[in-house]
């Protein structure tokens, strides 16, 4: 039996899930990218989550997030149920979609940590092969509080 997580207001973490077997489920696509985008910035909101950065390759995704009123485990409860009933109807797709590995939540104690982590998930695309030029990659750096909203779905 593992100990459990200690969530403290304010802590920097950086998140990593993975998808079952690592299959190509959360490949990115129009649809799935906007939805999580979506689903990150109304339940940032609702739970008081600044989103710092995020990526989502198609076997996992990476965030780093600030927990601004010590809410994270609803966060990441809804945030990746939401993403699992949205890829089993759009996969056509039974049974479940994450991994059964624990989520991975690394407390960031330290500027230098942050930065770090930050570059590791802006660079992930790319140094996984996903894409040629960073720039292309489907990570996002925003402001705490400042993430983008897409006009249409």
């Amino acid at each position: 039996m593992s100990q459990p997580r200690q969530i403290v207001r304010g802590n920097t973490y950086l998140i990593t899930r993975r998808a079952l077997r690592r299959h190509d489920l959360l490949r990115p696509e129009y649809l799935v990218n906007n939805l999580f985008i979506f689903f990150l910035a109304v339940l940032g909101a609702k739970y008081g989550i600044a989103i710092n950065a995020f990526c989502l390759l198609s076997t996992h995704e990476h965030l780093i997030v600030t927990d601004t009123m010590g809410k994270l485990p609803d966060f990441l409860r809804d945030l990746h149920r939401l993403t699992a009933l949205v890829l089993k109807v759009l996969r056509k797709w039974e049974g479940p979609i994450w991994d059964h590995e624990q989520t991975s939540v690394v407390h960031l104690l330290t500027p230098e940590a942050i930065v770090e982590k930050l570059a590791y998930v802006m660079a992930n695309p790319t140094a996984v092969g996903a894409v040629r030029y960073a720039k292309d990659g489907r990570t996002s750096v925003k402001r705490p509080g400042q993430l983008n909203v897409p006009r249409r779905i």
